[in-house]
């Protein structure tokens, strides 16, 4: 009896110091070993950097980056990846400019897996090769070229007359936009902002276009200002030429019409006159109406020799000088044109009545006998 409990006692010891022994130990589980599918970096912004990993399965007990200056990794540094699923990524951050390498490593257990080192690089520069384009009415193409590795966008601003129509290259980007001709006379102008993703940077870049050709109906009257004005040579007067024009002085014997003198800003004299025709007793001039309110710089205007009936003067208040002889004017009002030292307004057979601002003095002051009032208002 006392050796079968002494032998039960021997089993007994056996198996717990073995139990115990096991207990003790900690092997490392037994991971299957994954590869490296893929790798990538993206930018994110000036001295920030996403890296990215796709692995072959989920059984691995760490993943990260190992990263550095240097193309050998032998001042690399290791960043621990947070992983979804099969694929790993570690944001880099406050990272200097320039060029670095990396590698994944996969810690499956047992073993290591590494994958091949490759470049990335930390952006901290947006270069835009322009700043700005001064462009004619017609349609045309403009490129800017971009020099970044980071993901931009692109504002146009609201301008529906620009379209982004092609972008080519990686580090440098070549962004090609179409400009759409300009049908109004007005020039037009435009931002094209170009920004990181994130917002972060941003270069501007002016668009400015002139506008397109100023509406002249009479052929006649448009034939004489191109022969003179048109500094492009393009059969056409546009804005930019119009607003440098000082002085026009044309016959009206074959033209009917100024329209479109509204646009020439910048004149101080305006002679439209017609010639005598001593043959016929009379004077050739065409012109039946004249809109000068838009020339309000006009100091000169001489009119004379035409079949005007109407002519509003009030809003050329620097006028000194007005000829408007032989024409069918019936009521004439200088009452704004107060620094008139000229008016030469004979005859007009159907003049009737002048108005003159009271106490307005004109230094030289021609009318005929058919001017039955002349009024002053205050």
């Amino acid at each position: 009896m006392k050796k079968n409990t002494l032998f039960w006692i021997l089993v007994c010891s056996a198996v717990s110091l073995m139990l115990g022994q096991s207990c003790m130990e900690d092997p490392q589980p037994d991971f299957s070993k994954p590869s490296v599918v893929a790798i990538s970096y993206t930018p994110v912004s000036f001295g920030s950097v996403r890296l990215r990993c796709s692995l072959s399965n989920t059984f691995f007990k760490e993943c990260g980056f190992y990263y550095g200056t240097k193309e050998d990794l032998s001042d690399k540094r290791t960043v621990r990846a947070s992983v979804n699923g099969k694929t790993a990524e570690a944001l880099l951050s406050d990272l200097e400019a320039g060029f670095y390498y990396y590698q994944v490593y996969v810690d499956g257990g047992r073993t290591v897996t590494t994958s091949d080192i490759s470049p990335f690089i930390v952006p901290n520069v947006m270069e835009v090769d322009a700043d700005g384009f001064d462009l004619g009415y017609a349609e045309s193409d403009i490129q800017i070229m971009v020099e970044t590795s980071l993901p931009l966008t692109v504002d146009l601003g609201g301008a529906s007359w620009i379209k982004e129509t092609k972008t080519k290259g990686l580090e440098t980007y070549h962004k090609v936009f179409h400009i759409s001709r300009n049908t109004e006379v007005e020039a037009r102008s435009a931002i094209i902002r170009i920004a990181s993703q994130n917002g972060e940077l941003a270069r501007e870049v002016s668009v400015r276009q002139s506008g397109g050709p100023i509406p002249i109906p009479d052929a006649n009257f448009k034939k004489y200002l191109v022969e003179i004005f048109d500094t492009d040579q393009d059969g056409e007067i546009i804005q930019k030429e119009a607003a440098r024009i000082k002085s026009i002085e044309v016959s009206t014997d074959t033209i009917s019409s100024l329209q479109g003198i509204e646009f020439f800003t910048s004149l101080t004299k305006l002679s439209c006159r017609g010639s005598w025709d001593s043959t016929q007793g009379k004077y050739l001039g065409q012109l039946e109406s004249l809109d000068v309110s838009k020339n309000t710089a006009l100091t000169h205007l001489e009119c004379g020799g035409n079949q005007l009936t109407v002519l509003d003067v009030s809003k050329n208040t620097a006028l000194t000088y007005l000829y408007c002889y032989n024409n069918q004017l019936t009521a004439l009002d200088v009452s704004k044109n107060t620094a008139l030292t000229r008016l030469r307004c004979r005859y007009n057979p159907y003049l009737t009545e002048i108005w003159l601002k009271r106490n307005q003095t004109i230094a030289e002051f021609e009318y005929d006998k058919n001017v039955a009032t002349i009024y002053y208002v205050d």
